[in-house]
């Protein structure tokens, strides 16, 4: 009877720590404005820092009515050569990525 009520314990406390939350590292940065060079510069330097801190992922909040074709390019290239998974998502909700940012949304 006592081996059971342990196995049970045992059991209820596995239980427990397989249903808890697990904290990701993930670095979040917002682009709100259009896509040029110093945009295209601080998405390298996110880049950057996530891969420096081993994270999980970059997480980019963008809004905007688009912008130049070579700052697009550069980021595109530099989102598909990271070595952390980047993730872009238009928020909040009513917020765009029009023209350039589509693109970049794309490729993630």
């Amino acid at each position: 009877m006592r081996q059971r009520s342990h196995l049970i314990a045992a059991l209820l406390v596995l239980c427990c720590t397989l249903v808890l939350p697990c904290a990701a590292d993930v670095l979040k940065i917002t682009i709100d404005g259009p896509i040029h060079p110093i945009a295209d510069e601080y998405i390298a330097r996110a880049i950057m820092a996530a891969e420096r801190r081993h994270s999980e992922a970059l997480l980019i909040e963008l809004r905007t009515p688009g912008g130049l074709l070579d700052s697009t390019r550069e980021i595109v290239e530099k989102i598909l050569a990271s070595r952390v998974p980047v993730i872009v998502y238009v928020a909040p909700s009513g917020a765009r990525a029009a023209s350039a940012g589509s693109l970049v949304t794309a490729t993630s």
